[in-house]
């Protein structure tokens, strides 16, 4: 695109290793500036900026930068259950905001920010970045053009990759309080996606899964750094994915980095399934394993008049129509950057959307919808039963 003259201002909020992930999307955009970094851990804060950002100040203090009038919007990017309130200050501040996935652990809070939301006059983008990936977005556009006549159902599947699998079974989100469960906190924009192509809301879900891996067997040990079995154990830590500061470089069990993955406190289940029925008619499955030694998504939509098909790490989507054979469509060209291209189009949809150039790929009520859908299958999952969801607005 061309130069633009007048820049947004943006602010991360949030200094992990999303903050990171953000740093090629930022890049790829002349028409947006990280102004601003803001964590309470100011040396990742200053971190992050020598790396990535270094037009940023740091700061501390979250109403520092909301109270910046230099500021036109924030990225929310703290743990999950902070998502909420942050958002809403940053909105009745005057900010518009792209707020990391989920959008709540609680359903009357979502509620309220989207209250607040429809009152701002502000962009509210919830970060669903499987939207904004080329891959999905083929395959949502060749269903809604009719590709494969009208949707029946759809099977959607993820293999969490050994490395990222293992971070969730020894950082905070072993603990469901803090993070909504695995649906919630690594799920939810695969559930998201399920929404988008089924494109109603869902009226019924249940719920089967457990932690039938990630148990502690013949492991005794609490840290990686005490275990006889560290060499041998292929999910030992090794300080991949993680956003660190030297001193959590240089002594990973102080900071508790290299618990054990089978004998951390924890309870996260490390594999689930999802059974979902839409308001009109479709059906969705969605499975989830935590233990591969290979990242990678798959989906099958199947329609009245054919199917389509994709894995993710292919680039690749299949259409087969009724008398008419199989089509590929080659979506590698566009998916550069992290989640398969996704963070680049996110970031270019955010500002688009702000400037009145474009609908936001996903809106306050999408995540509002999104969190009652998650709540409700972790529902299902501990009681085995199934669940019926109110209506967003409820």
């Amino acid at each position: 695109m061309e130069k633009n003259d007048n820049p947004l201002n943006i602010a991360i909020i949030g200094c992990g290793n999303r903050c990171r992930m953000y740093q090629g999307a930022f890049a790829a955009a002349d028409d947006m500036v990280v102004t601003a970094l803001c964590d309470t851990d100011i040396a990742r804060a200053e971190k992050h900026r020598v790396e990535s950002f270094p037009k940023a100040r740091v700061a501390a203090d979250v109403r520092a930068v909301l109270d910046d009038h230099e500021i036109d919007a924030v990225v929310v990017a703290t743990p999950d259950s902070t998502h909420c309130a942050i958002a809403g200050a940053a909105l009745d501040a005057g900010k518009h905001v792209l707020v990391e996935k989920p959008l709540s652990l609680q359903a009357g809070e979502a509620r309220e920010l989207l209250a607040i939301s429809q009152k701002s006059g502000c962009v509210l983008q919830p970060a669903f970045t499987l939207r904004a990936t080329p891959f999905y977005h083929a395959i949502h556009a060749l269903v809604r053009e009719g590709a494969i006549g009208r949707v029946m159902g759809i099977e959607a599947a993820e293999h969490v990759g050994r490395d990222h699998g293992a971070s969730y079974m020894r950082r905070w989100q072993r603990h469901t309080k803090l993070s909504g469960g695995l649906l919630m906190n690594k799920c939810c924009h695969d559930i998201d996606l399920l929404r988008w192509i089924a494109a109603a809301p869902a009226r019924r879900v249940a719920s089967f899964g457990g932690r039938d891996f990630f148990n502690p067997g013949s492991h005794t040990a609490a840290h990686c750094s005490n275990c006889a079995e560290a060499e041998s154990c292929r999910f030992r830590y090794n300080g991949t994915g993680i956003s660190l500061t030297d001193d959590m470089r240089a002594n990973p069990t102080k900071f508790d980095l290299d618990l054990c993955v089978f004998t951390s406190d924890k309870d996260l289940v490390d594999n689930q399934v999802v059974i979902l029925e839409y308001a009109n008619n479709v059906r969705a499955s969605f499975t989830v394993q935590m233990f591969s030694d290979r990242s990678d998504r798959t989906i099958h939509v199947s329609g009245t008049e054919g199917f389509l098909r994709g894995v993710f790490s292919q680039n690749k989507v299949e259409v087969y129509k009724d008398g008419e054979g199989i089509r590929e469509y080659d979506v590698t060209k566009t998916s550069v950057g992290t989640h398969g291209g996704g963070d680049v189009f996110l970031v270019r949809n955010f500002a688009d959307s702000i400037r009145g150039q474009a609908a936001p790929l996903a809106d306050c009520a999408a995540g509002v919808e999104n969190t009652l859908t998650c709540l409700a299958a972790e529902t299902a999952r501990r009681e085995g039963s199934v669940v019926e969801l109110s209506p967003v607005a409820q």
